[in-house]
């Protein structure tokens, strides 16, 4: 896997603590996204305790942009990275519903959401491309529809090996967030 920060690179610890912070707050994001999936999908008794903490996520993202961006930024990425998660939640009740259409409609939003959140970090950080943004989300979308479909049909092998592939992917988007704010603000 190809990451975005180079590991040639020394480090101090203020890029050490901010490396790790966005890596963090992306895996919590992938692993209660994940078990909410999970949860919706095999009818578990814990979806309202999942859902409470991963609402949590779009606070914690809008409290680490608003360091480097301000509260009315990071006002902007609570609100679209918490519209994501309703989206995904949306998805998931879809598939289960088999209703088609209600699918094929939110699906487009999903990826309207992923384009708006890519505008929308291209224009507060000059070193974030809109295009790599666009092409990080979309295939970040599309690894998570892999692996709810492949939660719905039992096919446990297909959904473990994409998980897989979409934690390195998140690392991959963490770090592309970090070298854009290590590049604007000289850290």
């Amino acid at each position: 896997m190809e990451y975005f920060i180079d590991n040639t690179d020394i480090y101090c610890k203020r890029q050490i603590n901010l490396i790790n912070d966005f890596r963090k707050l992306w895996m919590d994001e992938l692993i209660w996204g994940h078990s909410l999936i999970s949860s919706i999908i095999d009818g578990s008794g814990d979806v309202s305790y999942v859902v409470r903490r991963l609402f949590r996520m779009p606070e914690e993202f809008a409290e680490l942009f608003r360091k480097f961006y301000g509260v009315e930024n990071a006002a902007t990425i609570e609100s679209l990275v918490r519209q994501h998660l309703l989206i995904t939640a949306t998805i998931v009740n879809d598939q289960g519903t088999l209703n088609e259409e209600a699918y094929n409609a939110d699906r487009e939003r999903w990826f309207e959401n992923a384009d708006n959140i890519a505008m929308f970090l291209s224009q507060i950080n000059p070193f974030w491309n809109v295009d790599i943004w666009k092409q990080l989300l979309h295939e970040y979308i599309e690894l998570l529809e892999t692996v709810i479909t492949s939660r719905f049909n039992e096919k446990y092998d297909i959904e473990i090996e994409t998980f897989d592939i979409l934690h390195e992917h998140v690392m991959k988007m963490s770090d592309y967030i970090v070298e854009g704010i290590k590049r604007q603000y000289n850290i």
